[in-house]
């Protein structure tokens, strides 16, 4: 039997971080300056408390352009609802959460505690792993929406390494 790799292998350790207290605007500079779509956010004890990215960001800084109003802090417009996954996880049981939930990032934990991040669009191996899984699906459900489904995947993963 193939040893399954693990998260742990495939994950980015050197993270870009947001704390609650931190403006939105200078948030929203760190993302671009650094190129990034969000990332989690941690307390003073080192703890994930939630999740920022681009989407909240822009909703902020439109209302507050439109509005006239002072910007808000990270913590007032970050997701407070945190997905982790173990930085063990097999890779398969993470294409799997891909397929399964509407998320592009996970942070990785171990012993409860964070050390790094995984991407579904920045890491080519998931994306394809990602598209052979549908493949595979398809060749089981042998359906008109596996096939249906199977395509959007494709098309989105070959779309997000940069061949479409």
């Amino acid at each position: 039997m193939v040893k399954s790799k693990s998260v742990k292998q495939f994950m980015t350790s050197k993270l870009v971080t947001f704390t609650p207290e931190m403006n939105v605007y200078d948030a929203m500079k760190l993302l671009v300056d650094k190129r990034i779509s969000g990332g989690p956010v941690i307390n003073e004890a080192g703890d994930i408390v939630g999740i920022l990215s681009e989407v909240d960001c822009h909703k902020t800084l439109l209302d507050s352009t439109y509005n006239n109003y002072p910007s808000a802090h990270v913590g007032d417009v970050m997701s407070k609802e945190v997905f982790t996954v173990d930085a063990d996880l097999s890779i398969h049981a993470l294409a799997e959460k891909f397929l399964a939930h509407n998320r592009r990032r996970y942070p990785v934990v171990e012993d409860g505690k964070l050390i790094g991040q995984i991407v579904i669009a920045l890491d080519e191996t998931i994306v394809i792993l990602l598209v052979a899984m549908s493949i595979f699906g398809f060749a089981l459900s042998n359906n008109w929406i596996g096939l249906f489904l199977s395509v959007i995947l494709i098309a989105s993963a070959f779309i997000s390494i940069g061949l479409v």
